[in-house]
């Protein structure tokens, strides 16, 4: 995939050396996917997906990159922007192709391989404007979603006080709940839900929801004004991920208490798994 080169990753370089590497070496282990860009001496630059194969203290080996299933050549020289995922956290890391290279595999079998100068400089990164964090994993957040035709003032809709009754059924201000899903990610700035294909309801780009959730402390229980920015498949799940935007609304001061609270909650979680830097963006600035 051929595209332009004006991107500059987003990266926060507070990451040490040793987080790096032992990074770099779990995703060789797990031959994780990364996302590359490739940009030659001459000529356009251009992406493709491919697996990471093996590292040694000089060279990093991928999977050769392919265009509809045949082999593109790569040229020495050619410098490569590189993202690559690790238990929930996001790195990038510049290099530089180095040529081909055979690995064995066992006495029997090898593999072509396309060898890179070994990267030293690894970052996190995040390419959102706010910082992620996973959904706690000792006990999933139901999401609820309800209408918000029937609230609000000269048409708009309004945020209702924070609910200190978690697994309320009926939403909000006792609104029906039209869908369901299980918190994946969230962010000061929104958050992204798995919705089953069990859940026959219709969401579509675009629409908005009011959200009641509750999140572990200092979290608290949330009622908020969301407006869904994609859908996507997971093909072997037949689930959706619903990515989803929290909206400012007219009653600003609910909304500031809520980012507030949500600004705290990313603060602390990034402190229990020790990757705390920097969250862009506050809202209630």
């Amino acid at each position: 995939m051929r595209k332009g080169c004006d991107e500059s990753p987003v990266a926060d370089p507070i990451v040490t050396m040793d987080i790096g590497r032992e990074a770099l070496r779990d995703a060789c282990l797990r031959n994780q996917v990364a996302n590359v860009e490739f940009v030659p001496v001459d000529g356009p630059c251009w992406s493709a997906r491919v697996r990471l194969l093996r590292c040694d203290d000089t060279e990093l080996y991928v999977e050769p990159p392919t265009a509809g299933g045949l082999p593109v050549p790569v040229g020495p020289n050619t410098s490569v922007l590189a993202y690559f995922s690790v238990r929930g956290q996001r790195f990038v890391f510049r290099s530089r192709v180095s040529g081909r290279a055979r690995l064995r595999l066992n006495a029997a079998l090898g593999v072509e391989a396309l060898a890179l100068e070994r990267p030293h400089d690894i970052q996190y990164s995040q390419r959102r404007a706010h910082y992620r964090v996973s959904a706690p994993r000792e006990r999933p957040v139901v999401c609820r979603f309800s209408s918000v035709a029937d609230a609000g003032h000269g048409g708009e809709p309004a945020v209702s006080a924070p609910s200190e009754t978690p697994g309320d059924e009926s939403g909000m201000c006792g609104s029906r709940v039209l869908w369901q899903g299980r918190l994946a990610n969230i962010s000061v700035g929104g958050m992204a839900v798995l919705k089953s294909a069990h859940d026959r309801a219709l969401v579509q780009t675009g629409e908005r929801f009011r959200a009641t959730f509750d999140l572990p402390p200092p979290g608290g229980g949330f009622h908020l004004i969301v407006q869904v920015r994609h859908v996507r498949r997971i093909e072997r799940r037949q689930d959706c991920m619903v990515g989803l935007q929290f909206v400012g609304e007219a009653d600003g001061s609910v909304m500031r208490r809520s980012a507030d609270r949500l600004y705290r909650y990313v603060i602390c979680q990034q402190r229990r798994s020790g990757t705390l830097r920097p969250v862009i963006g506050r809202p209630s600035q």
